[in-house]
């Protein structure tokens, strides 16, 4: 039964990375090869079905994410290349799911930006950290504040590569990441 349920939010992720929230439960249905009324007996509404993908969206983004080495013996400088890896397992995971980023994309519009449990950046990077948390911003002092910046543009940065636009996604890949390198390094920061 688990991987029906599991079918039903495949198709659902899909329907919204497709249509937004306009999707029927119908379709999704017949996307997962069962009755409506059984989509319906796992999520009591359609709402509480779009609560079910963005919690397995936002779930398999930090799996992507706790997947990045931490430093053993941070520094300034490991704390940053750190980031920057981050941000990059962010990017690639996204650049490999374009329906999981649309959906994601979709939930952040919506103003759905962290998955129930998670009230704050801090709380994400707690999750995803553990002990290492504390270990980090011993080393660099000004962690939070980067990290914020970092989820927080992360939202931006997504949506500029997957909306068309005139630019190659090399080029806007580019910009972005100098951005980000300017939001961690600062001026003229220099980690590769």
């Amino acid at each position: 039964m688990a991987n029906k349920r599991d079918a039903i939010i495949d198709a659902a992720i899909g329907r919204i990375s497709e249509e937004g929230g306009g999707f029927s439960t119908a379709r999704i249905a017949a996307d997962a090869g069962c009755s409506q009324s059984l989509v319906f007996r796992y999520f009591d509404t359609k709402e509480g079905l779009m609560s079910a993908c963005f919690e397995r969206v936002c779930h398999e983004l930090l799996q992507t994410l706790r997947g990045v080495a931490v430093p053993k013996d941070p520094d300034t400088d490991s704390v940053r290349a750190y980031m920057i890896d981050v941000w990059r397992a962010y990017c690639g995971y996204l650049e490999s799911n374009t329906h999981m980023a649309k959906a994601y994309l979709f939930f952040v519009g919506r103003g759905r930006r962290f998955p129930k449990g998670y009230r704050r950046a801090e709380d994400v990077l707690r999750r995803i950290l553990g002990d290492s948390h504390r270990v980090l911003r011993a080393a660099y002092p000004d962690f939070d504040f980067v990290a914020e910046y970092l989820i927080m543009f992360s939202y931006a940065a997504a949506t500029g590569l997957f909306i068309d636009h005139a630019e190659d996604p090399e080029t806007v890949l580019g910009k972005i990441e100098g951005i980000l390198r300017y939001g961690i390094c600062g001026y003229g920061g220099r980690v590769t």
